[in-house]
């Protein structure tokens, strides 16, 4: 498939190529948009699958299967919910405004074959509406899978997807509207590019306030978790997904300047995780004496989500600053959350919610288009309505349904269920 869409690509700009005063035809910006979007949408989906091979890694809270089954249903029902009202809440908030109409919450249904004449190009997307929901709807999943980390295998079932269900369909989206629309942040001159806060701190935060719901618990010394090789690869299959969301969010792939802007930030953000990594990786030798690999692998995360604010303006050096303060963050943090009793061994509030603040923070003092108090009011207004609107829904799911897991024991099927018995005589 890649190979193809290679092909494709080559034989639409070559033209193009040939002829370097020519602008590139606004087809085949249509088509090259279209195309690259739908590409990275299929590797955003790492970001489910390397999420749920790092919490069934490095957690030992319930089945590995049921974690792995909530997982799976959290992502499918985010996607069903980012058709039902999630799209339209996002994409409908106005200007300098907070909410979308109501109008236009629910039941996305644009006609899908509006082609070259449609809306999104008008507006100088560029963009197939198909591609530009379907990555929507995928970055929609990532503060979603965020926040399960730090509570799956320790609630129930039913309230999980009721949590899900709210946050992702009206809550999320309508952050994400205010960041990325033309809502009340953007007017404020709010810079958060890649999801720092869109994505990373509004998962972090509903994570933090689930973990403290749930309640606190001593820590205790168990050793090494079930996998950390699953571990690991869960968060390199992460790492793949969260450069798409970059590369996707970032946008533009016809010009020669957003290609340039592009691969600046691409590598940027292998620069913060890298320095990261290190500073993890010397920090923890320090304080326990040896490296840490669960600390050492969740600081490269902790690298790209504090890049992700503006992963394009940020120099060199100062990329290498904010992603090695981003691996002492991760260790600290998670360190001293193990310490207050706090399960959340996938260490997201560590690398998310932590990072996340870092990064939107630090990006007042390099990105052009940011200020210190736009950055911090922000920051403000998103921690504190994710703090409530998150603690609203935990607690309602206490009341209603509980979180207490159910005590049926599991029995998984197996095919065929029974031995079949032979025929023959004797």
């Amino acid at each position: 498939m890649i190979a193809t869409l290679i092909t494709v690509l080559v034989s639409i700009l070559t033209p193009t190529i040939a002829q370097e005063a020519a602008p590139i035809p606004e087809t085949s910006l249509y088509i090259v948009n279209s195309l690259f979007l739908g590409l990275l949408s299929l590797l955003a989906m790492l970001v489910i699958v390397g999420i749920a091979m790092r919490d069934a890694g490095v957690s030992r809270s319930g089945p590995v299967a049921y974690r792995v089954l909530n997982f799976i249903g959290a992502a499918a029902l985010t996607i069903l919910v980012t058709w039902i009202s999630g799209y339209g809440v996002e994409h409908g908030v106005e200007n300098g405004g907070l909410l979308a109409p109501v109008e236009q919450w629910f039941f996305w249904q644009p006609d899908l074959k509006t082609g070259f004449s449609g809306e999104l190009v008008q507006t100088g997307l560029g963009l197939a509406p198909g591609f530009d929901f379907l990555f929507s709807s995928l970055i929609a999943v990532v503060p979603v899978m965020i926040a399960l980390a730090a509570v799956s295998g320790r609630i129930r079932q039913t309230s999980l997807m009721i949590v899900v269900a709210v946050l992702a369909g009206i809550y999320f989206p309508l952050v994400r509207g205010w960041v990325w629309g033309d809502g009340y942040l953007a007017a404020l001159g709010f810079v958060d590019i890649a999801g720092a806060a869109s994505l990373h701190v509004v998962g972090g935060v509903t994570a933090l306030t689930g973990t403290l719901m749930l309640g606190l618990k001593p820590p205790q010394d168990e050793g090494l978790p079930p996998s950390v090789a699953g571990a690991a690869l869960g968060s390199l299959l992460l790492w793949i997904g969260l450069l798409a969301v970059f590369m996707g969010l970032i946008g533009g792939f016809g010009s020669t300047d957003a290609i340039n802007n592009l691969g600046l930030a691409l590598v940027h953000a292998q620069l913060s995780a890298a320095a990261a990594v290190l500073a993890a990786l010397i920090l923890s030798s320090i304080m326990l004496g040896r490296a840490d690999e669960l600390l050492v692998i969740n600081a490269a995360i902790g690298g790209l989500v504090a890049i992700s604010a503006d992963p394009v303006s940020a120099g060199l050096f100062f990329t290498l600053f904010i992603g090695a303060i981003a691996g002492c963050l991760v260790t600290l943090g998670m360190l001293g959350l193990q310490d207050a009793g706090a399960q959340d061994a996938s260490g997201v509030i560590s690398a998310h919610l932590l990072c996340g603040i870092w990064g939107v923070l630090i990006a007042a003092l390099y990105s052009e288009n940011a200020s210190l108090a736009g950055q911090i009011g922000g920051l403000g207004m998103i921690v504190a309505v994710s703090a409530l609107a998150s603690s609203l829904i935990w607690l309602f799911v206490q009341v209603t349904f509980g979180f207490a897991l159910p005590s049926t024991p599991r029995r998984p099927l197996r095919w065929p269920a029974k031995p079949r018995k032979s025929g023959g005589k004797g």
